[in-house]
């Protein structure tokens, strides 16, 4: 599957449009909608920065293709259009290793779609509130919206 133009505006909607690179809650810099890769592969670096809007659109379709593939290749249950772009939102928030490792991808593919909706609201807040010593509301309210949208036919 590939993702759509919903998939982009999630994304976009909870990741803020940052045109110099700065350290995410866990310290990895970042830029644009959350890039932490450059196209030719170097991470994103202190002092980096992006002209405007429309190249953090293009880094961030570039950025989403390894969650796109990451979703295609491990997730063996036939998935909606919008759980398909949920997965690939998700992948890109935590990374691939933190996904594959999900109990929202064992459930997956075990067929409980409720228990996988159900587990998206735990990923990562737990780390991240290890992490940070912090609750992230932005990071719950993500969370909730992606798993309503799971569970959107």
């Amino acid at each position: 599957m590939k993702i759509s133009q919903n998939a982009l505006r999630l994304v976009k909607g909870f990741e803020e449009l940052r045109l110099n690179a700065y350290p995410d809650n866990f310290g990895v810099w970042t830029l644009g909608y959350g890039t932490v890769r450059w196209p030719d592969g170097r991470k994103v670096s202190p002092g980096d920065r992006i002209k405007d809007e429309k190249e953090a659109y293009e880094l961030l379709n570039y950025s989403l293709i390894s969650p796109t593939r990451i979703v295609n290749s491990h997730v063996k249950f036939r998935l909606t259009q919008n759980q398909f772009d949920v997965l690939a939102s998700i992948v890109y928030s935590i990374r691939g290793l933190e996904f594959n490792r999900s109990r929202l991808l064992y459930f997956l593919n075990d067929g409980d779609i409720l228990k996988a909706a159900d587990s998206i609201l735990d990923i990562p807040v737990e780390k991240c509130r290890m992490r940070c010593n912090r609750e992230l509301g932005h990071l719950k309210r993500r969370r909730l919206r992606e798993r309503e949208l799971f569970l959107t036919i």
